[in-house]
C-alpha cells in the first residue's frame, strides 16, 4: 500500500483497494485508454483483457489441450503396459514354481510306487 500514490489505476483496479487513497489514485489514471500502470510503468491488464487473451490463446492453439490429453493418455498406456508385463512375469514365475513343485511330487510318487 506504500506505492499506491505512484500507481495510476483504472476504475476496476481502484474498486479493489479499500484505503481512502483510492479516490486520489483514481484521478491519476490514464485518461485515454483507462489503463492501470504499476510502479515500474508496466501496464496492468484488466480482467477483461486477460479473459480475451486466454480465449485468443485457446482459439490459436485449440490442439494444445488435446495434445496434452493425448500425451497423458500415451504415458498412462505405457505405464499400464509395463505394469501388466511385471504382473505376467510374476505369474509366470509362480506358475513355473508350481509346475516344478508338482513335477517333483509326481516324480517322488513314481519313485515310491516303483520302489514298492
Amino acid at each position: 500500500m506504500k506505492n499506491l500514490k505512484s500507481l495510476r489505476l483504472c476504475e476496476n483496479h481502484v474498486r479493489n483497494f479499500t484505503s481512502v487513497e483510492k479516490h486520489t489514485n483514481f484521478n491519476n489514471r490514464d485518461q485515454f485508454n483507462n489503463r492501470c500502470f504499476d510502479v515500474s510503468g508496466q501496464i496492468i491488464p484488466s480482467e477483461d483483457e486477460l479473459k480475451t487473451a486466454n480465449k485468443m490463446r485457446n482459439v490459436e492453439n485449440p490442439n494444445n489441450s488435446l495434445k496434452q490429453i493425448q500425451n497423458k493418455r500415451k504415458t498412462a498406456q505405457k505405464k499400464l503396459k509395463q505394469f501388466k508385463q511385471k504382473i505376467n512375469a510374476v505369474l509366470n514365475k509362480a506358475n513355473n514354481i508350481q509346475f516344478t513343485s508338482s513335477a517333483v511330487r509326481l516324480f517322488e510318487q513314481l519313485n515310491q510306487t516303483v520302489s514298492q
